[in-house]
Parts: C-alpha cells; structure tokens; sequence
C-alpha cells in the first residue's frame, strides 16, 4: 500500500503548522471558515496547551471542542472489547512511514481537497485485547462556500492483524464539546446534545419513548432547504433532507447514470429522489442564557455520509437493482461524570446497551431524563458488522463541522449580521461534497471512498487559487501591503488548469473578520472591507461585474462602479503590493488578500481570507498606524485603546487582550501602578525605529489586571517622564 501512497502524492510539498507532542503530532487545518487542530492518533482535537479544537469563525477565540476520537467495539461471545482514542486511554499511534515522518503523517498538502491530512495508525503494542486493526485516515478541509464550515474525514479499517472472527464490530465517534470559550466563564457546564434524523421503529413507538418532548427530528413543524428554512410543514420529517429537490443535486444522479425524469413531487410540489435521514449528533449551549447564545452561536456536530453496508441501513427495489441509504446504528451520551471506565461500558455505550441511557439506542435529550445542562459528550456509532473476519476491511466517511445553530441564521456578534447555514443545511452539502464528481454513485446507490487514491471519484469541489503569502508593516502612516505570486502558478486541483483571474484585499478593525460586499437596505451596495479589487489584464468591464456577482453574491451589472464610487480602487493588470493609506492612528488592523478564478465552465469563485499575520503560536497579530519616534514625545505619547473595555470583541483574538502605548522615545522605561500606588510591572522600551509597544495587561504575576484606574509612567533616558492615566473597564 504505501508504495502506491507515494506514486499518487509525488509532486505535493508538505506544508502548515506542526505542534508535536512526544509521538502525537498535529497539523493545523486553518483553510475554512471552521479550524482544528487534527492528530495523527485518530483524535479530532485537543484543546490541551491552546491548540486550536474547532475553532468557528477560525481566527477567533472561540473553540468549540475540547476533545474527540475513534472508538472500535468488537464482540466475541460474551466478551466485548474496544480499543479507542480516548482521554489518557489512547490505544492508537502513528505506525507505518508515518512513524518516521517529520510531520507524524503520511501526507500534509493539497490532494482531495486544499489540505489533505492522510495518517496511518496502529495499536499500540502495550494495549490490552488489542483487536488487530490497521487504519487509514484522510482529513480535508476547503475554503469555498459553504464547503468551509466543514471537514471531510475518509476511513479504512483492516483487520490484518487479527487473529480471529467478531460477531459483531461496531465504530463510534465521540466529541467531547465544550461551547464555547468566547463566553467566558464556566462555558463547559452549559452544554445540551441530542440527535437529528430518527426514523420511525416500532421499539421508538412505545409509550416511554412517546412521552419525550423532543423527537430528534421526526417532528414536521419546517421546509428545510439547502439555503434556508420556512415556517411550516412540507410532509418531510425536519430530521431528512431531500435529494433531487435542487439542480444541482439531480445533476450528480444523472452524470451517476440514475434517472432524474418524472421524479415524485412532495405536497409542496418539489421533486425528489429520496427522503435522507441527517444521522447527526450535535452539541449547543444554554439557550436560556442569551450572552453565550450572542457569542457563542455554533452548533458542533458529527454526521455519516456513507459506511460499508449494515443492517441498519434502508434499502429499497428499483430499476437498478435496489438502492440502500446508509444509517447510524446509535447516538447516545453522558456527562463528565459518568465517562465509561472499561471495555464492557464503552461497548455497550456503542450498541445502545447502556442503562445510563434506559438501554434506548437513541437516547433521548438529556432534558426529557430530569438533567440539565451540563458537560456532555456525545457518541455516534455505525454498524454492526458481522462475523469481522481476519483480514477484512471496514469503509466509512463522514463529516463534522460547525453551523449556524440547527436551522441558519444571522450571526450579529462575529459577522456583521450575515446569515449563516445551520447544521441542517451543512448535511445537504455534506452529501454534495461527496458525491461531487461521482460518474457511478449516488446518495441512494453510494459506494465507498478510496482512502488512498486523491483521484477517486468524491470530494470534486470546485477549489478557487490558494492564497498568497503575505506579509504587511505599518509605514509612514500607512500600510504597506506585499504577497507573492503563488494564486498566479498554481492549478485548479480539480481540472488542473491555471485560471487565476485577480485578488481582492480586505481590512478589519478589533478583529480577523473581513467582510465581503453586501446590499443595503435600501439597495445600495456597501463595500464591507473591500480595500482594492485587482484584475488579470484584458477584462472589461461587463466580464469584470460578472467575476464581482459572482465573488460576492450581487448580481448588479453596476457593482464595479459602485465599488469604485465607494471608494475600492479597481486595478487593471496584477500587481502584487497595496499601500493602504486610509488607516487611522490607534486602531488593531488585521489585512488579508485573496485569489479569485474565471474557470473555463462555471462560476468564480473567491479563496480564503486566512492568510492575516500571525504570531509564532499562531495567535492573530494586529498591526497599528504609530507615528515615529519624536523628540517633543512627552506631547504625544499616548494608550490605545484608552479607556480599555474588557469585553470589547477584538480582545477575543488575543489569549489575553493588548493596548499600545504610541509615540515613545526611543529608549524608555514604562512603570505601571494602581491608583493606590501599587507597582504592577515594568517594560522597558529600547528601539529606535518603532515608537511604539505592547502591554498585555498582565501583572509581574502573570495575571490579569482588575478593573480599574491606573498610572503609565513613561522616563526617557535623560529621566523626563510623563504620567499618563489608563482606565481598564468590564
């Protein structure tokens, strides 16, 4: 096998953020809209030692997964094992060339998607009741919408190091979510999960079950649709989705060889193919208390796309020979503290079997069993596979990520009141970014991802250029913005041709968060933090307002001049630098510049803004218009933000927040004291080409100051000094 690994990568450079921790290394996926640190011993996360665990928007200090694994139950007789990625219980390792690698994985680059992460474990040899897998992982992440609020995770499970049949073998995944730490506080006791997608069994129907509150999705209160949801039933159960009500969709089944003709039609008149259950787990907070709901929007979620078959599936005759949709087997959950202790209960967490859940396969709300919001976990298990014998091969994929509550919605705290998808609407296009490229498959006939191969038949996403490195400073009173010209050489890595058509550059203040154009109220077009929009030569101006529609999602045939009437300069002819000379003295500025194609067939499409500076722990480092040092500096000295509200948004970047003092000597000494005179620290200034430095309002303790009034003594070399009076608010 893994000489067919190195004859499909050849060509790809290894690239990203590598955190190692003794044998567990770790990756940074920060290409979308949702970001994680992924590791090479099956675990989806960590937010040990700050590593960023789904982190949504990514670039913000709003993590919503603290930990989550693999866990593979098997059963011989009576006995029941398991070997799981699981707290201090790990039963995984890289093996193979990963072992050796310098990354920890076979392969960190481009590949399916913009940034594949392909890993090799095995268990480890010090592992009681080893089961004798060998697995192989891939994790894609991208930055189109709405493709990037999720990952794509491909498994193959072998047992080739088994030494004997299981009767029944179940595979879990288990999210420990804590949501989120954007809202401060105890964020991890205010948790609620539960299930989407349960469909009607006779065990479901009696009276115990019939008296729950919440029915995991066989109520029928909305349409939901790909984009949005409506009020009102559609005949549909608000758990499944339907696949063929959008073109696209019957698209993917036509070039599958499946007919999209004459299709059913729902009460509403919308076509079908078939009814999909979303066979989602998901974890949100307390809606109840309306702060964390305001910063902390997400709901983190797990779904199947597709697994080898089980008799869990449904199945059903048409022309084809039958059709099967695959099923989760289970959904159950627990709290901090009941997590399973052995073998036996995480076994029987798998099979449903629990009596911390009254031994229901899908367990009720938490809420409906008399508890309240806590810290849970949730756990979603495919299967079971039967009489597993040496030798055997287990296929799955799936999909996690974070979406705007269940339904979508609008995110005024961290977007600027743009609506955003739910959880809901991600699974529809879960399926999509599937299926996408398929020439023999479908949602209703699927067929198993090639873990190995980055040229099968799944995942054909349409990928803009990737971003440019860049690099910015502030410089005489401005911003001098410069990239490379990587958007420019490299292929489209689904059709493989050069079809880079221009950039476009953003600014936002207090926080990494650009905003694209959007309409007024009153039909206007707002340029958001659109700085300059740059344009490949030879476009005119009606091909230009096409790129721009289909960029930003407004199809106005004026949208270049308005842009430039707003004040966007419109640039014929690459160039690779920006001067930005409308900055303001004092304010955190973040920069990023984006690649946008004009394909052959379809639409352009715009890449990510996430190449903004960073710190070297991967922090979002802000850059600030300063003046340069003066001699008359004891007149302009000064603090920003002055006075510093602790719960402004922009500290959320930072692990702890930041003011700057401006304008200072070059060589100085800036004491800090209480009101009462207390000393709280010192920083000495020493540079002659900077006017300017930091305090992270920590103390000579390392931990944050109160609230309160406090004194910026500023002394030069020659022992002037300034005092200045700073405010720190809550």
């Amino acid at each position: 096998m893994m000489s067919i690994v190195t004859l499909l990568l050849v060509g790809h450079a290894p690239g990203g953020y590598y955190y190692p921790q003794g044998s567990r290394m770790g990756a940074l996926l920060d290409v979308g809209e949702v970001w994680t640190m992924k590791f090479n011993d099956l675990f989806y996360g960590i937010s040990e030692n700050s590593e960023i665990s789904y982190q949504w928007p990514g670039g913000q200090n709003a993590y919503y997964l603290y930990k989550g694994g693999l866990w593979i139950g098997a059963q011989v007789g009576d006995d029941k094992f398991a070997s799981t990625a699981f707290y201090d219980e790990e039963a995984f390792e890289s093996c193979g060339d990963a072992a050796t690698s310098p990354t920890g994985f076979l392969y960190v680059g481009p590949g399916k998607s913009v940034k594949d992460l392909l890993a090799e474990d095995c268990e480890k040899a010090s592992i009681p009741n080893p089961l004798g897998v060998h697995i192989y992982e891939r994790t894609m992440t991208w930055p189109t919408e709405p493709y990037n609020n999720f990952f794509g995770h491909e498994y193959m499970i072998i047992f080739d190091n088994s030494t004997q049949t299981y009767d029944r073998v179940f595979i879990s995944v288990w999210f420990d979510a804590d949501i989120c730490s954007a809202n401060g506080g105890q964020f991890w006791y205010n948790d609620m999960v539960a299930y989407d997608g349960l469909y009607d069994d006779a065990y479901y129907e009696d009276p115990y079950y019939a008296t729950m509150t919440y029915q995991l999705g066989r109520e029928d209160t909305l349409t939901v649709l790909a984009d949005t949801v409506l009020a009102g039933p559609d005949g549909v159960p608000d758990g499944y989705f339907v696949w063929g009500d959008d073109l696209e969709e019957r698209i993917i089944s036509y070039a599958a060889g499946f007919d999209t003709t004459n299709l059913p039609t729902l009460p509403d008149g919308r076509k079908y193919m078939y009814i999909i259950p979303n066979n989602t787990s998901y974890l949100y907070t307390n809606p109840e208390i309306p702060e964390e709901v305001a910063a902390c929007p997400g709901y983190i979620f797990a779904t199947l796309v597709y697994a080898d078959p089980t008799s869990s599936d449904s199945t059903f005759s048409d022309e084809y020979g039958g059709g099967r949709i695959p099923r989760v087997y289970s959904h159950q959950w627990w709290n901090i503290e009941t997590d399973p202790q052995d073998d036996e209960a995480i076994f029987n967490y798998m099979a449903g079997q629990s009596s911390g859940t009254n031994y229901l396969r899908f367990a009720p709300l938490p809420l409906d069993f008399g508890a309240p919001y806590f810290d849970y976990r949730f756990l979603l298990t495919i299967g079971p596979y039967e009489n597993v014998a040496p030798g055997d091969t287990i296929r799955f994929a799936i999909v996690t990520g974070v979406g705007m509550g269940l339904n979508g919605g609008v995110d005024n705290y961290w977007r600027g009141g743009a609506y955003l998808r739910g959880v809901r609407q991600l699974v529809q296009y879960a399926y999509r970014a599937y299926y996408l490229g398929s020439t023999d498959s479908d949602p209703g006939h699927p067929d198993a991802p090639d873990v190995l191969n980055v040229r099968d038949d799944h995942w054909k996403i349409p990928i803009p250029p990737p971003p440019p490195s860049l690099s910015y400073t502030a410089v005489g009173g401005g911003v001098n913005l410069v990239w490379d010209n990587l958007s420019e050489i490299t292929p489209d890595l689904i059709t493989g041709e050069i079809d880079f058509a221009g950039y476009v550059v953003v600014r936002s203040t207090f926080k990494p968060s650009f905003q694209k154009p959007y309409v007024e109220a009153d039909g206007s077009i707002n340029p958001g933090g659109v700085l300059a929009v740059i344009f490949k030569s030879g476009y005119d101006d009606s091909t230009k307002a096409a790129i721009l529609s289909d960029i930003f999602g407004i199809y106005d045939p004026g949208i270049v001049d308005s842009l430039r009437n707003h004040g966007v300069a419109i640039i014929d002819g690459v160039v690779r630098n920006f001067v930005d000379s409308t900055a303001v003295v004092g304010f955190p500025y973040f920069y990023s510049v984006a690649a946008f194609d004009k394909p052959a067939e379809g639409k352009s499409l715009l890449g990510a803004f996430n190449n903004y500076r960073r710190t070297a722990d991967g922090q979002p480092d802000p850059v600030y218009i300063t003046t340069s040092p003066t001699l008359d500096w004891m007149n302009s000295v000064r603090i920003v933000p002055n006075p510093f509200n602790g719960s402004a948004k922009w500290s959320a970047d930072k692990l702890t927040p930041e003011v700057e003092i401006q304008n200072l000597p070059p060589s100085a000494r800036i004491d800090i004291f209480t009101l009462a005179g207390d000393h709280v620290r010192t920083i000495i200034h020493n540079d002659p080409a900077s006017g300017s430095e930091r305090w992270n309002l920590l103390n000579k303790n390392g931990t944050i100051v109160a609230p309160g009034i406090y004194l910026i003594k500023i002394t030069d070399d020659k022992g002037n000094y300034k005092i200045l009076k700073f405010m720190v608010l809550r």
